[in-house]
């Protein structure tokens, strides 16, 4: 079975093993699989065509990206970034370096496309450490020396490390991921060095859902403000809250959810530029359509649909770095408590980082939580799957016991995590 996105965008659920012949198969194991939002092509909605039926034309030729729309595209970018440089002044000049890395990477992505996949797996580990160590020993203390800037710090590292896992999840996942974004040239691969998340080309006749994104998310931050507004503007009420565990899980969750959704916004931003450059001056044969970092995880039902909608890059990095190499939905049971345990030991330096303490106990029960309950969920989803004939025929009791597990737990880690890792509360919000 196939789930889509509210992107419009195929996340069918495959596995990846370890052996050569293997990582790139499409594997029709579990539907209930922990699915990857970004490594996907686009599904046949109304006019839409999916990126592998435009990786080659009749005759079987590759057709590579005109000099023009290249030429556009990178001058695009390029004045984005350098309004970003321009704005933050006379130590601009130390971010270029970390710029020039992040295009090392997705040329390096399409330079093994085809080699082993152990050779991928290092290449792509060795790019993210070096692009996340320079960030965070040079840019981070450069630009946010005070540790009082604990949001201006969340939002430069976690915006940041988007930009750095969408590039490094092209090295580790190979020739599958780079064609199923259309990625099948050095110049697109140059292309997407430059874009500070996951972005796929796409056929002229793809329909545009710009203004629908922008809806949704304009709408989304318009109820996040005016719930803020009421907390600032009724101190008593806010105060009521923090005193109370439940009500500040709660709050903090709206919060959150909220706050994510700011990443999406120079995302959205940049698809705006790609798609006023299409229609005006480079109307060719392709088009770019960034995916959205961050989905509406407030209202997830479940921890893979939360999944599926929390940092989409990072999660594709991860993923393709660790879940699937220890066989994906065939040993969950191995690759999610993995996966999660790693996850949470790289976060160790990075509250470091952001907040001045490493916090490995709580970021070991955050992720502890998560990883118990993902866990759960998925053997038990695929136990009774089974035994009821798809994921479709579920009891009703059995679909409500797994939200309010993932519900609770989602909660339970939200708050530990701006609490201890992060040393916030609601207040901070405010």
């Amino acid at each position: 079975m196939e789930a889509t996105s509210e992107d419009g965008i195929s996340t069918t659920p495959y596995s990846v093993m370890s052996s050569p012949s293997s990582e790139n198969v499409t594997s029709t194991a579990h539907q209930n699989e922990l699915v990857e939002e970004g490594d996907i092509a686009l599904t046949t909605i109304n006019n839409e065509i999916p990126i592998s039926a435009i990786t080659s034309d009749s005759e079987g030729n590759i057709p590579h990206t005109s000099f023009y729309h290249t030429t556009g595209a990178i001058i695009y970018l390029s004045f984005t970034i350098s309004s970003l440089l321009y704005a933050i002044g006379s130590n601009a000049i130390v971010i270029i370096p970390y710029v020039l890395l992040q295009l090392a990477t997705s040329t390096v992505a399409f330079f093994l496309r085809e080699k082993h996949a152990c050779a991928r797996w290092v290449s792509g580990l060795i790019c993210a450490v070096l692009l996340s160590g320079y960030k965070t020993a040079m840019l981070l203390p450069l630009y946010f020396p005070s540790m009082d800037d604990v949001g201006k710090r969340i939002l430069f590292y976690a915006s940041s490390a988007l930009w750095e896992c969408s590039n490094a999840a092209l090295v580790v996942g190979g020739q599958t991921v780079l064609e199923k974004y259309g990625i099948i040239c050095y110049e697109r691969a140059v292309i997407k060095g430059l874009i500070p998340c996951q972005a796929m080309f796409v056929e002229r006749g793809v329909e545009s859902l710009t203004f629908k994104r922008a809806v949704h998310l304009g709408l989304f931050l318009i109820g996040g403000f005016v719930f803020r507004s009421i907390l600032v503007a009724n101190e008593s009420v806010a105060g009521v809250i923090a005193s109370y565990v439940v009500l500040e899980a709660e709050a903090l969750a709206v919060l959150t959810s909220i706050t994510v959704l700011l990443f999406d916004i120079p995302c959205l931003l940049f698809q705006v530029g790609f798609d006023s450059a299409y229609h005006l001056t480079l109307k060719i044969h392709l088009n770019i359509r960034v995916v959205l970092p961050y989905g509406a995880v407030y209202f997830s039902t479940s921890c893979r649909q939360f999944w599926n909608k929390w940092s989409r890059p990072a999660m594709q990095f991860i993923r393709r770095l660790v879940y699937y190499p220890l066989g994906g939905s065939q040993r969950p049971y191995l690759s999610i408590p993995l996966l999660f345990f790693l996850n949470g030991t790289s976060h160790y330096d990075v509250g470091f980082a952001l907040v001045g303490d490493r916090a490995e106990k709580w970021w070991n029960i955050v992720f502890g939580i998560l990883g118990v309950v993902a866990t759960f969920e998925v053997l038990t989803t695929n136990f009774m799957s089974d035994r009821h004939g798809g994921e479709e025929m579920l009891p009703f009791c059995f679909v409500f016991v797994r939200f309010v597990f993932a519900h609770l737990s989602l909660r339970v880690a939200v708050f530990v995590f701006v609490h201890k890792c992060l040393k916030m509360s609601i207040l901070s919000f405010l």
